[in-house]
């Protein structure tokens, strides 16, 4: 059987050489961002450091020559940098938490440390606002009564109103009778 390439024609050597290359990758990209976070002037300095040409070896010169190492490595460094991102995007969550739990501790401790006065107590802050709610209540059913009495009052005087117009003249209708009879009378 012919070897194939990849990962089944690499010896153990091989697979330390190229561990050696990636570490030595990260390292640099490491000492980069470092560099940068520091100083940002002195980052372009740094990447034509890093960027100079270094003498290939024996690893080297096999990616170069076979396209399937070449793309496993593309692979890997993309993997690299989406675990960088994950790893970013946990450290600043958990430093996020962190605050937020910081705070909250802070709060704590001032709660615990002040001491709440006897009128301050939530027990008597409940019995305060029970006393408010009978009084607000009461005064409630007060207002209550008295516009049911106005409502009736009103109701009864659009009642007269609509009637008041016919009593008025059966009362003229019974004074002149009583006028008429008394003139009778008189005669």
């Amino acid at each position: 059987m012919p070897p194939r390439h990849g990962r089944a024609a690499k010896g153990p050597g091989d697979h330390e050489e190229e561990l050696a290359e990636l570490q030595r990758r990260f390292n640099a990209l490491a000492e980069t961002r470092r560099v940068a976070e520091q100083s940002p002037a002195l980052l372009s300095k740094e990447l034509v450091r890093l960027e100079e040409p270094r003498p290939k070896t024996k690893k080297a010169v096999a990616v170069q020559d076979n396209p399937q190492l070449a793309a496993e490595i593309r692979k890997l460094d993309e993997q690299i940098i989406d675990l960088r991102r994950r790893h970013d995007r946990i450290h600043n969550s958990n430093t996020l938490k962190r605050k937020e739990l910081d705070g909250m501790a802070d709060k704590l401790k001032d709660l615990l440390s002040s001491s709440l006065a006897a009128e301050e107590s939530p027990q008597e802050k409940l019995i305060a606002m029970e006393e408010k709610l009978g009084t607000v209540g009461l005064r409630y059913e007060d207002e209550h009564r008295t516009k049911m009495t106005y409502e009736q009052m009103i109701r009864r005087l659009k009642q007269e109103r609509l009637a008041f117009p016919a009593e008025l003249k059966s009362l003229e209708a019974t004074l002149a009778q009583k006028e008429t009879e008394y003139e009778q009378l008189l005669l």
